[in-house]
């Protein structure tokens, strides 16, 4: 297969015990996309520093209008590649098969994504139970406010909420029964 960048022959090979095809001039990496989950549960690698500052800076929303002109073709079926901000706001713009062939990766992205997605899931489990905690909250707020609108509209009402209330109730319970 051709590199999308360069043109040269990629190359087989093996990265996190998946096979990859890589071009040995412009250091691009072509995935089936099957394959990018595996890598991404991996957490084989040991990035640079350096690399992990970087792509952790860089990371926002959007893709550059030079990554959206510049049309990459699909090494498997020839068609022009869409780029693609990986996971939305990783600032890794990568390079997608319309056919869902695979993906391109220029230099350094695929470590990239790897660092980013290892990021994300570390600052989740490290803090999913204090977001649980402010989901939970945020439902009992919520339960609360419907439960005063409630007693408004029941005090509105008068009387005629009594049986309103009881004929719910019915609904409710023949609903269990069933």
């Amino acid at each position: 297969m051709p590199c999308p960048r360069c043109k040269t022959e990629l190359v087989s090979k093996t990265y996190e015990n998946v096979q990859i095809d890589s071009c040995n001039r412009c250091n691009g990496t072509w995935l089936a996309a099957s394959n990018l989950r595996p890598i991404l549960d991996a957490h084989d690698m040991n990035f640079a520093p350096a690399l992990i500052d970087k792509t952790l800076k860089e990371a926002h929303t959007g893709i550059p209008k030079a990554e959206v002109e510049t049309l990459l073709s699909c090494p498997k079926c020839s068609r022009a590649m869409n780029a693609l901000n990986y996971d939305y706001s990783s600032g890794v713009i990568v390079n997608v098969c319309p056919n869902g062939d695979g993906i391109w990766f220029d230099k350094d992205e695929l470590a990239e994504v790897q660092i980013f997605m290892e990021h994300w899931n570390a600052e989740e489990s490290k803090n999913k139970a204090k977001w649980d905690g402010l989901a939970k909250q945020a439902e009992l707020d919520e339960y609360s406010e419907l439960d005063k609108e409630d007693a408004e509209i029941q005090k509105d009402l008068g009387p005629i909420s009594r049986t309103l209330d009881a004929v719910f109730y019915q609904f409710k319970k023949w609903g269990r029964e069933k």
